[in-house]
């Protein structure tokens, strides 16, 4: 975890930093337990949706499939839903990331399309004909589909590791002082 939470002795804890942003301050103070359990989940809950880390073991799902895997692995409650606080703190996050990074925006396009090439790949019919009875999906278009598939996942791969440089591993050190993912950069000397 790297926006969220640091990690002292085996024990999760939010970044101070996190604490002094909406809505993660909200997140915190709304869970009146001394434990705070329910808002270190919907801490994961935020980090695992937003966070492209390569330590997020859900970062390869699709968002659909992501939402239900992290809500049964975390969250632990079948009635839970993210509210809207929730869903603003993932787009406050994900918004420090496209900020953060010049090829983000374009790394979650690209993953959009591959999702909808995948769904094609997977659904396309070869019987299917115009009105005419021509054969509106050739194989030939197919096969060209199947073996443009390794340049798509090497060129993603690519973007993948541009924007983990981008974002990640530019998290600054000046004067040996480790410097937040949610500070402004202008402002730090």
């Amino acid at each position: 975890m790297s926006w969220l939470f640091q990690i002292e002795n085996k024990m999760v804890s939010p970044n101070p930093e996190t604490l002094l942003i909406h809505p993660f301050n909200e997140i915190w103070e709304r869970d009146t337990t001394p434990e705070k359990w329910t808002a270190l989940r919907e801490f994961a809950y935020i980090e695992f949706m937003s966070s492209h880390l390569k330590s997020n073991p859900y970062k390869g799902y699709s968002e659909e499939i992501k939402k239900i895997k992290i809500k049964e692995d975390i969250i632990k409650d079948p009635n839970w839903i993210p509210d809207d606080i929730i869903e603003e703190a993932i787009k406050k996050i994900e918004d420090f990331q496209t900020n953060g990074s010049e090829s983000y925006g374009l790394y979650k396009s690209a993953l959009k399309a591959k999702d909808k090439l995948q769904t094609f790949l997977e659904e396309f019919d070869l019987d299917e004909r115009t009105n005419s009875g021509s054969l509106i999906m050739k194989p030939k278009d197919v096969t060209n589909a199947l073996l443009d598939t390794d340049k798509v996942v090497t060129s993603l791969t690519a973007l993948k590791k541009k924007v983990e440089e981008d974002i990640f591993d530019t998290v600054k050190t000046r004067a040996n002082k480790i410097i937040s993912p949610f500070a402004n950069p202008n402002s730090i000397d």
